[in-house]
């Protein structure tokens, strides 16, 4: 197990994505998935995991609430949910530190991490 710190930015060589990265390339064998830029990421959720819960819940999806990090579980459902629930919302519960709240509000990017007190 590896940790990583929450308090530094993109750049920063202990950023966890940066990291990551760095880790992949320095280990033999090794593949960095980056589910930030991969396609497959949304495209395992708009393929597998909204097609599962809409048949489980034999069609019947009010909405659907989402915790959101690199966006690839949100954007597959959504995708997926326009074309086959259209009155399905989706609610996006965006936890502290995340920069989704900022550019929902202001039509800005915050600053990502976590912040202590930050409500």
């Amino acid at each position: 197990m590896r940790l990583t710190r929450s308090d530094v930015t993109k750049g920063h060589p202990e950023y966890y994505q940066d990291y990551a990265r760095r880790l992949a390339e320095e280990t033999p064998g090794a593949y960095y998935i980056d589910q930030f830029s991969n396609p497959a990421n949304p495209l395992a959720h708009a393929t597998t995991t909204a097609p599962e819960l809409f048949d489980q819940l034999a069609g019947r999806v009010d909405a659907v609430v989402v915790g959101v990090g690199s966006g690839g579980t949100l954007g597959g459902l959504q995708a997926w949910f326009a074309k086959h629930s259209p009155h399905t919302e989706f609610v996006l519960a965006d936890p502290v530190g995340s920069i989704l709240a900022d550019q929902v509000e202001t039509g800005q990017h915050g600053e990502a991490g976590s912040r202590a007190g930050a409500t």
